[in-house]
């Protein structure tokens, strides 16, 4: 039979021309490829297939393989999986459980025998390997009126579901694999009037999982000011989230946007392809919450659109940001994190008429306290370009660095190690490092300069630790601390090879010269 297990020591699925992904003692299962020409029968399958084209496996160690365009819209529930279940969720007053919808598309889920629109939470669903080579295409608007009624919104907090969150791949159980060679639309195309939170991952996994992306993610539509949208999504530790394709976020209106988000530890989070959003709300390249790597060797461009006429941005004034990376300290960090590194492109953008307490940085350090003793460093060998329009004036930094509890008493401690920027009037343009609550620590950083098109030969600029680190004033909403240690060990130098450096110490200044041959 086709679905006959088969118990190996090491077993290789090859899954694109730079994709392999290895097995150890683990039952597999052989592959089993959805196609339009497929001729299995449904009884020979490791996974079902509701009547709207979704497919679920519970059988640990499958591998499924699609290969057809599969398109969901939810305009007959009866037809789908619809799958309810309680998750955590943040509140004003913390953590609480909660009933939420989940849509998925392809998916490792147990479904309870009794009851199939609930998870069986007494087994899991572990070493399964899902992966799209077709075209998978999700729509909103008949789903979001469909449960309307039912789910949380602006007038109604005390409603049975808290949300609805539209899946491509995903998998809860350990040690998954979840690859898109393929391509994955999501349309938010509901009504922009619905206060009620719609969510989507297209790719989302636990423990161990490793999410990679390859193909092609676009995410598009009107949206709505409770749009919430994740690219790759990890909420377990020892995990992998890749990306070397495409992603695009171009939405009308959006909340909240993550094209790589981890919430957990000891977990690559990678982007060696494009990612690029131009829209509404808060929106962040990638993202980590805990000791992770992260690191970004492709292109990152983030704009920072206004809202729509007539529509509105539930964000709070003081949580309004858009970066390339997003760093946010918590209490389940390690004490040594590794650095946040980029080694590609990051540029960030916000345009004119979006709201004026909007802020923009290629780096972003939110939340930082002292309370939980982390020595992070910064590491900047590719590229970060900032820029704003319009006569408002936003907070735009390489890397920003913030505190928003006026409770602590002294700043968050960060680290610089090197760090490439262009040569221009730090102590007037502010957007080199911006501080808000910060101990930045100089002593063995590099900062390598390079020569803008426009500067004249041997025009000085001032390095001074206050003219790199622009500390923001106190606003009287938030205590700011900002200080320094370590500068008098700081180095500058070009890595230009026609360019040679004059750094003054003791007037703290810089100049560039292009060398006479």
């Amino acid at each position: 039979m086709l679905c006959a297990v088969l118990i190996v020591t090491v077993a290789f699925l090859s899954c694109s021309k730079d994709t392999e992904i290895e097995y150890r003692d683990v039952i597999v299962h052989d592959t089993v490829r959805i196609s339009d020409n497929s001729s299995t029968t449904p009884e020979d399958l490791p996974y079902t297939v509701s009547e709207s084209g979704q497919i679920n496996t519970e059988v640990s160690g499958a591998i499924i393989v699609n290969e057809k365009d599969v398109m969901i819209d939810y305009a007959d529930p009866e037809k789908c999986n619809i799958i309810k279940r309680k998750v955590s969720v943040l509140k004003s007053v913390g953590w609480r459980r909660k009933w939420v919808i989940d849509c998925p598309i392809m998916s490792a889920f147990a479904i309870d025998p009794n009851d199939k629109e609930h998870v069986d939470t007494t087994k899991t669903v572990d070493n399964v390997t899902l992966i799209n080579r077709g075209h998978i295409e999700i729509h909103t608007k008949n789903i979001v009126e469909c449960y309307k009624e039912q789910l949380v919104d602006d007038d109604n907090e005390n409603r049975e579901f808290e949300y609805i969150r539209m899946m491509g791949l995903v998998a809860s159980g350990k040690n998954c694999v979840l690859i898109n060679d393929g391509v994955i639309d999501v349309y938010f195309d509901h009504d922009p009037s619905v206060s009620c939170t719609v969510y989507c991952f297209t790719m989302a996994g636990d423990y161990g999982s490793n999410i990679i992306n390859n193909g092609t993610i676009n995410f598009k539509g009107n949206g709505s000011s409770r749009t919430r949208m994740r690219g790759i999504g990890v909420t377990g530790s020892h995990a992998t989230a890749s990306n070397r394709g495409t992603m695009n976020m171009q939405v009308e209106n959006a909340e909240d946007s993550r094209m790589i988000t981890a919430g957990s530890d000891t977990t690559n989070i990678l982007n060696d392809g494009i990612m690029i959003a131009r829209q509404p709300g808060n929106t962040y390249g990638m993202t980590r919450y805990g000791t992770n790597n992260i690191v970004n060797n492709g292109y990152i461009s983030i704009t920072e659109t206004p809202v729509p006429n007539g529509q509105s941005c539930v964000l709070a004034d003081g949580s309004k940001f858009i970066c390339g990376i997003y760093e946010n300290e918590n209490k389940n960090r390690f004490s040594v994190t590794p650095p946040a590194i980029n080694r590609g492109t990051i540029e960030i953008n916000i345009e004119d008429g979006c709201d004026k307490v909007y802020q923009g940085y290629g780096m972003m350090f939110h939340e930082l306290s002292p309370e939980y003793d982390l020595s992070i460093s910064i590491v900047n060998d590719g590229v970060i370009k900032t820029s704003q329009s319009g006569s408002v004036h936003h907070d735009m930094a390489e890397a920003g660095f913030i505190t928003t509890d006026n409770s602590y008493t002294k700043p968050g401690v960060m680290y610089l190690g090197h760090w490439n920027t262009r040569l221009r009037d730090f102590s007037s343009t502010h957007d080199l490092f911006l501080a808000k609550g910060v101990e930045m620590h100089f002593g063995g950083g590099l900062i390598s300069l390079t020569k803008p098109s426009d500067y004249v030969d041997g025009t000085k600029y001032s390095v001074a630790p206050e003219a790199i680190m622009y500390c923001v004033p106190n606003s009287g909403k938030y205590d700011y601390i900002n200080t320094y240690k370590g500068y008098e060990t700081i180095e500058f130098d070009t890595n230009e090879k026609e360019i040679e450096i004059s750094w003054d110490t003791e007037n703290q200044t810089v100049s560039l010269n292009k060398i006479s041959i």
